[in-house]
């Protein structure tokens, strides 16, 4: 690759770091590789394996692994390389480990794995072991069993670690939380970490709750919204500049952005969808998780043991033409709410609500104004209509609606019965501070709102 340099400006002491911002030539949209010397912690995900699409992405879009690739890797060359994936990191339709495996220029010494796995076959929560990768022969590492971090052993060969992680961005899907966790390893370690960068699916826009602190966990590493409006390389170089976790100054970290037309694409529509956990099965469903995760706090069920999660909420004592009807009176843009009816069905390793038994419910359904629609407001907006139509107290798991919602304000105005639009008028201070702080870290030119 034959490159050009500029920089980034960066805010607090991030100017010190030594960001380089570089562009590799013969590619059509700019590509920026973020190189800098810098400062760092996991995936609530889902479900039983579903489908994947490998279709091959256009040519007007390149993740960062695939602009790697085709330079054949010359800028890693001789190095011995680690990777961090899973069964959405695919070039062309092919694994990105399968990628690295194959290449005669870098050597790939170890494959590490978040939740659900290598190849997307653990269900969630369900602890991922090490293993043997059955396809290019390295030792799997995981990153979601009795450690969540790489470890000392796996990383003292290690010239490189690459992160190739499609993530959903939102704070609560734990994808973000791992890189956090390795970038502080590898700078303990001094190995230089390679965000090998793919698009938000959710876009540029930041909404919802700013993590308090103290409600720190694996699914809320950092002090940011429940849409937080960054590519994963983007938030890396948050995570540094800003001093979002300890143990960073020491970091080479570098950025190798997707190639795109239209600067950060929300999600090209044309490029397939590989699902990034085994519940997220299409682009719609990436938009509705924000709206349902919070049901993973309460005894109702959010469509696990089904072929649509996080699509559908339900439970027994629903009357779903009542609650279908009290949805829609909301008026939330870019939804609508259809009654249904439904059974969960058991699954392996992993507690299904109702399981076995008919409930009343209903299909979040994304409309023709979809863009308008706002997952944060309509979760929250959601979830205080349903425990108001409850019978008692539908939230079971209190503690988990904190880590997830990202501070106890929400349970409060549960159980007060105090307006949900108090609760949203609250984020907008912190959300214009997020904003702002974020803004210098963005790499591809139109992210900003």
């Amino acid at each position: 690759m034959s490159r050009s340099t500029s920089r980034h400006h960066w805010p607090r002491r991030a100017a010190a770091l030594g960001v380089l911002v570089l562009t590799a030539c013969g590619s059509s949209a700019p590509l920026a590789t973020t190189t800098a010397t810098a400062t760092t912690a996991a995936a609530r995900s889902i479900e039983s394996p579903a489908p994947q699409s490998t279709a091959p992405l256009p040519a007007s879009f390149r993740p960062g692994a695939g602009v790697i690739a085709e330079a054949d890797f010359a800028d890693w060359q001789g190095q011995q390389v680690g990777l961090i994936a899973n069964q959405a990191s695919v070039v062309d339709g092919i694994h990105t480990a399968d990628v690295f495996a194959a290449s005669d220029v870098v050597d790939l010494v170890a494959l590490f794995s978040p939740e659900h796995g290598l190849r997307g076959d653990r269900a969630a929560g369900e602890w991922v072991p090490d293993e043997i990768d059955p396809i290019t022969g390295r030792t799997v590492h995981s990153l979601y069993g009795e450690t969540r971090s790489p470890q000392p052993a796996a990383l003292e060969d290690l010239d490189v670690l690459f992160y190739d992680l499609q993530d959903v961005g939102v704070r609560y899907y734990t994808y973000i939380s791992t890189m956090g966790l390795a970038m502080q390893a590898a700078a303990e370690h001094e190995v230089e970490f390679v965000v090998l960068d793919r698009p938000n699916p959710l876009g540029p826009r930041v909404a919802g709750n700013v993590l308090a602190e103290g409600a720190e966990s694996f699914v809320g590493l950092y002090p940011i919204p429940d849409l937080y409006g960054l590519s994963a390389g983007e938030l890396a170089q948050a995570i540094v500049g800003e001093e979002w976790l300890d143990g960073l100054g020491s970091l080479r970290l570098t950025v190798v952005p997707y190639e795109h037309d239209a600067a950060n694409l929300a999600w090209p529509e044309s490029a397939g969808w590989a699902p990034p956990s085994p519940a997220i099965t299409s682009i719609d469903t990436a938009h509705l998780y924000p709206a349902t995760v919070l049901f993973e706090a309460t005894s109702m069920s959010y469509g696990r043991g089904t072929d649509a999660p996080f699509e559908i909420i339900g439970a027994p004592w629903v009357d779903e033409d009542k609650l279908a009807q009290t949805l829609n009176d909301l008026g939330l843009a870019g939804v609508s709410f259809e009654a249904i009816r439904f059974t969960p069905r058991a699954e392996p390793a992993t507690e299904v609500a109702h399981a076995g038994v008919e409930v009343g419910g209903v299909r979040l359904r994304l409309t023709a104004d979809r863009e308008q629609f706002r997952p944060a407001t309509t979760g929250v907006q959601l979830l205080a209509a349903v425990h108001e139509l409850a019978p008692e107290d539908i939230i079971d798991r209190p503690e988990w609606l904190t880590l997830l919602s990202g501070s106890s304000a929400l349970g409060e105005h549960l159980r007060e019965g105090r307006p949900i639009s108090t609760l949203i008028g609250s984020w907008d201070e912190p959300l214009a501070t997020y904003e702002q702080a974020i803004a210098p870290y963005r790499i591809y030119p139109s992210a900003a709102r």
